[in-house]
């Protein structure tokens, strides 16, 4: 209900400051994906919860399909229209979820369960636990580094190629049908064959290289390529470390410890495109893409560190 009201405040918005209250408010209500993160780790086992995990990243590359290529077609017509279907599409969620989605946490567990407090010893209890503290490290940096390609990338396409809000929408869409593939295809075959943890190195590779080749395209098509690269990483990425961090912890925990990852995440999804919109002004339109690459081999070392 939260995104449903911040989008139709953005789809009105006509000032700066409405369109950063729309932003506030979906942002302040969107506690959803780790809900359905730890949904997920509650209805899954230890074995296939990696695969659990990598459904919710399919439905979010389904998504990534459909949305950019439906916004960058009504943008055409409208800025405002964007907002106002992504405002319908919310309110289709919230009644698919209080009609179809059932509980999967009893009565009896709620009141045998304390309840959650919002304080500075919990946060601070996972923040500091010590078989999940590097997850939310690596957690943190990843998210940073796609952050610093994906905030400055519709910039560099227009830069480069002279991209418009439509040209965008198709690459995204692209973006999109692989995550799809990755998720629900490569991903259930890479898990039944390695660890988690091992998937997470391998990931680390992908995201460098194609972070390191989007500056040195020659053509659009190319730049195909270097996004295949990125989302296998980054399809790879998520599933494994949402995976070992609820191995991690007691079931009772999934969804304060899947919260805080995601935290860690929007923290680098804040610092990312703040530091890539820097980068990209002050050191050329390719050092977002670089710095980013070096982040991601320097996660791939630190994970050595930890093995």
């Amino acid at each position: 209900m939260g995104s449903a009201i911040g989008y139709l405040i953005l789809g009105l918005a006509n000032n700066l400051p409405l369109l950063f209250l729309a932003r506030i408010i979906d942002g302040i209500t969107g506690g959803n994906i780790s809900i359905a993160q730890a949904y997920i780790a509650d209805i899954t086992t230890k074995e296939n919860r990696a695969k659990g995990m990598g459904i919710i990243g399919a439905a979010f590359g389904m998504g990534s399909i459909f949305g950019p290529a439906i916004g960058g077609f009504l943008a055409k017509y409208n800025y405002s229209y964007p907002g106002y279907f992504a405002m319908i599409v919310s309110l289709i969620t919230v009644f698919l979820t209080i009609f179809t989605l059932p509980e999967t946490v009893s009565s009896e567990q709620r009141k045998s369960n304390p309840k959650a407090q919002i304080s500075f010893q919990a946060f601070w209890k996972v923040a500091t636990n010590s078989k999940i503290e590097y997850l939310i490290i690596v957690f943190f940096l990843i998210n940073s580094a796609f952050s610093l390609m994906q905030g400055t990338f519709a910039l560099w396409t227009q830069k480069r190629f002279n991209f418009g809000p439509e040209q965008n929408g198709y690459v995204f869409a692209f973006i999109g049908v692989m995550a799809v593939i990755a998720q629900l295809k490569l991903l259930p075959f890479l898990v039944r064959r390695f660890k988690e943890r091992v998937l997470l190195n391998y990931s680390t590779i992908f995201f460098g290289i194609g972070f390191f080749l989007i500056p040195f395209v020659p053509n659009p098509w190319y730049l195909l390529l270097t996004q295949t690269f990125i989302i296998f990483g980054n399809s790879m990425a998520n599933p494994s470390i949402q995976a070992l961090a609820s191995e991690r912890v007691p079931k009772e925990e999934y969804g304060e410890t899947l919260g805080f990852l995601q935290s860690a995440g929007s923290l680098g999804r804040i610092v990312g495109p703040i530091l890539g919109g820097w980068l990209f002004g002050a050191m050329g339109i390719n050092s977002p893409f670089l710095f980013a690459a070096v982040v991601v081999i320097g996660v791939f070392f630190y994970l050595q560190s930890k093995q």
